[in-house]
């Protein structure tokens, strides 16, 4: 009473599916918990004054665009508009 290739290929099959269902799961956690994050992200920074946004290389215009339904990754709208400042020239003067 060997265990046999049928017996071996089951269990390959599920860990298999276990396998794929715990990425499922993952990945599922992952999009669910991102609107939280993306929440308590703006909530933090609402408080914020004008100048410790300067400071931080955001603007409230920032925020309110970061807040549009489409923007699925606040932190990394939010941290490529202080990128793209600082990389910028600075405006020059005359």
């Amino acid at each position: 009473m060997g265990t046999g290739r049928r017996g071996i290929g089951g269990f390959r099959r599920v860990r298999r599916l276990g396998r794929a269902v715990s990425a499922f799961a993952v990945e599922l956690r992952a999009d669910l918990g991102r609107p939280a994050m993306n929440r308590r992200i703006l909530h933090r920074l609402a408080g914020t004054g004008e100048g410790e946004l300067s400071r931080l290389g955001l603007t409230e215009r920032d925020l309110n665009e970061a807040a549009a339904p489409e923007v699925a990754d606040v932190a990394g709208f939010l941290a490529a508009r202080r990128d793209a400042r600082r990389a910028a020239p600075p405006p020059s003067r005359r």
